[in-house]
């Protein structure tokens, strides 16, 4: 009876062991690795685990240890230390309409997700809009797919990357000034 009671206490433990800090060192380093070598009109997809790893030669993935409000939040942060890429942040229509009723959990993730997103701005499309988007995308355009632990539908964040020292606004003023 007491091997018993040890054994499931070795097992209750172990379960809820932190990530070994090799694992964890190993993935940022993959992720920082792959962000320093995507530039404008590339993609980061941030994913709930069942996203589907993509079939184009372009496209990486790599695997998160954490669930995708901290994902992304790591995400987010190497991205603008980059500084030479900034990120335009997509969700989708779809997740603003779920609730724990069709998804448990997803009320208490969109409470995580907004604390992580920390006030950036968002906009919002639908899951087929912002697939047929990257489908349409320029051939050669990378996508790096971070997929998290995370297990709700409609949950990943799509980011597609600008130049983080130059906008639109700035392209608009030169084109126009050379008129």
């Amino acid at each position: 009876m007491i091997k018993h009671f040890l054994l499931l206490t070795f097992a209750l433990l172990s379960c809820c062991a932190p990530i070994h800090p090799r694992k964890q060192q190993a993935w940022t380093q993959q992720l920082e690795s792959e962000i320093a070598e995507l530039g404008a009109y590339n993609w980061i997809l941030v994913t709930e685990s069942a996203y589907p790893a993509p079939g184009r030669p372009e496209a990486h993935t790599v695997t998160s240890p954490y669930k995708l409000p901290q994902t992304l939040d790591y995400v987010l942060q190497t991205i603008e230390s980059s500084g030479h890429i900034r990120p335009r942040i997509y969700l989708t229509l779809e997740f603003d309409e779920l609730s724990d009723s069709y998804a448990p959990g997803i009320e208490n993730h969109r409470v995580q997700l907004t604390k992580s997103l920390n006030e950036r701005a968002t906009q919002s499309l639908s899951a087929r809009s912002l697939e047929s988007t990257l489908r349409c995308s320029k051939n050669g355009n990378r996508i790096l797919v971070v997929k998290s632990q995370t297990a709700l539908p409609y949950t990943s964040i799509y980011i597609e990357l600008e130049s983080g020292y130059w906008d639109g606004e700035s392209e608009t003023a030169l084109r126009n000034k050379e008129r």
